[in-house]
Parts: structure tokens; C-alpha cells; sequence
């Protein structure tokens, strides 16, 4: 079948529903989860383009890549990426098409002042790996084996239903393990319309300097994707407000006052 871009909510349910029969009775059993935007997009309604899969088992995310690259077919070499435990592959899924997916092991990790990359990585459990997530409403898990959804930061469910943007964990250890993540709640607000919780808000604009961590060309990337949303000045708004403006677009930071 053709390469799947994206998927519908309905198609992301079968996904889940044939890896779930493809680990019935083996190690990966009730251990194999849908995890981040792809079950957010799935309770918003919307179109699903990145399907991440976290396996809480040690190494669980490699081995679950190869285990289901062979059991179901790969047009594809699996890529792994083995300090981080993580691998990408493609699987054609019956009756809807060939499915990128990327997968990782439930973990807990550890940074360097300055960098935004782990220094350090270890197995853990699902309620660890969802607070080192970026928002509430991306640490959602799917489990592919009984089709039930988790809520481990206990927040996911109420902020998607209130339409809150807030971070699993302290908003400052969040945003200085990973300052791209600022960037992120903004594009999240400016795409979606939605409100962002008063102590994440606060974290990035107290830490708002950390940006500075960033590559430009990751900056770049997410700075892309606020101005293609559908209202990009609210966008720019909010970085004003939240002290980003100045350290990802000064240019523009220094027009702010100035009349035409």
C-alpha cells in the first residue's frame, strides 16, 4: 500500500489494534504504548503525523523495533540510535498503508547545564518518562495491547479539555533541560488557541535567556512553524509578552514602539 504522511484518527486506532495483535502473548505485551502527539491529535480530532511508541522495558525501544520490523514486514532497514534507545522503521500496516514510526524506551534522563542534549539516560517507568516531556497533553500513552489510555502526570486529560497548556514537571527544570521547549508552548498556543498554565508561563519568561542554548537552526525550524500558523502575529505576541522576541527575532524586537 502507499506511504501514509498522515493518518486519521480512525486509522491511528487501528494502527494501535494491529501492533497490538502483532506482540499478543510475547515480552512486549501491556508494555508497548502510543505516546505524545499522535494521542493528542486523536482525542482533538485531528490529523496524526508523527506516531512516537515508548516501550517500558530495558532497551525496549530497539528491540520492539526489530522484534515488530520482522514480525510485520519492513520495506525499509530499521536505523537505531543506540545511546539514546531509540530506532525509526516503517511498517505497512493492513488496510492502511505504510507507517513511519519511532521508537524509544520509557526513561529518565539527566543534562549538562548549557546543552540540551542528555548527558546521561536510564530505563524508567511510565510516570517518569512523561515528566520529562514537554507538555501535559503530549505525555498521554495509548497501550496497544488493551487499547486503554494513561494519564501518568494526571494533568493530560483536564488540559485538554480545558484547553491548558502546562509542562508534567517544574516548568524551570523543563525549560533548562530543554530551552527549545519554550518555543514550542508558543507554537502550541499559536496553533491551537489555547491558554498557557500561569507556572509554565512564568518558566519561560524567567528562563527565557536559555534560548541562547539553542541552534539557531532548530530555533529556525519552530520559529518556521509559528509563522505558518493560521494567525502568526499572535505568535509574535506571545514572544514579546514571554521575553523570547528579543533573543530569536531582535530585528523585529527593535521595531516594537516604532511607529510607520
Amino acid at each position: 500500500m502507499a506511504k501514509k504522511d498522515k493518518l486519521t484518527p480512525n486509522e491511528l486506532a487501528l494502527t494501535a489494534k494491529r501492533l497490538g495483535d502483532a506482540i499478543k502473548g510475547t515480552p512486549f505485551q501491556d508494555h508497548v504504548f502510543i505516546v505524545g502527539v499522535a494521542v493528542r491529535d486523536y482525542y482533538l480530532k485531528t490529523d496524526i503525523k508523527d506516531i512516537d511508541i515508548a516501550v517500558e522495558l530495558p532497551n525496549g525501544g530497539i528491540a520492539f523495533g526489530e522484534y515488530i520490523s520482522k514480525k510485520m514486514g519492513s520495506p525499509h532497514a530499521i536505523v537505531t540510535y543506540p545511546k539514546y534507545g531509540t530506532c525509526k522503521f516503517t511498517i505497512d500496516i493492513k488496510d492502511v498503508g505504510e507507517v513511519d514510526f519511532e521508537a524509544v524506551q520509557c526513561r529518565k534522563e539527566w543534562y549538562t547545564e548549557g546543552s540540551r542534549k542528555p548527558s546521561k539516560i536510564a530505563v524508567g517507568n511510565m510516570r517518569e518518562d512523561a515528566h520529562r516531556r514537554d507538555l501535559t497533553i503530549n505525555a498521554l500513552y495509548l497501550d496497544v495491547s488493551t487499547m486503554s489510555v494513561f494519564d501518568p502526570t494526571t494533568k493530560g486529560y483536564g488540559d485538554l479539555k480545558n484547553h491548558i497548556l502546562s509542562c508534567p514537571a517544574d516548568a524551570e527544570k523543563t525549560f533548562k533541560d530543554d530551552p527549545l521547549r519554550m518555543l514550542r508552548v508558543i507554537r502550541f498556543k499559536t496553533k491551537l488557541g489555547w491558554d498557557v498554565d500561569k507556572n509554565t508561563w512564568m518558566g519561560i519568561i524567567e528562563n527565557a535567556h536559555e534560548i541562547e542554548n539553542v541552534s539557531k537552526e532548530r530555533i529556525n525550524d519552530e520559529l518556521t512553524k509559528i509563522l505558518l500558523c493560521d494567525k502568526p502575529s499572535e505568535g509574535i505576541r506571545a514572544l514579546l509578552r514571554c521575553n523570547l522576541l528579543g533573543y530569536v527575532l531582535p530585528d523585529i524586537y527593535n521595531m516594537v514602539g516604532i511607529t510607520q
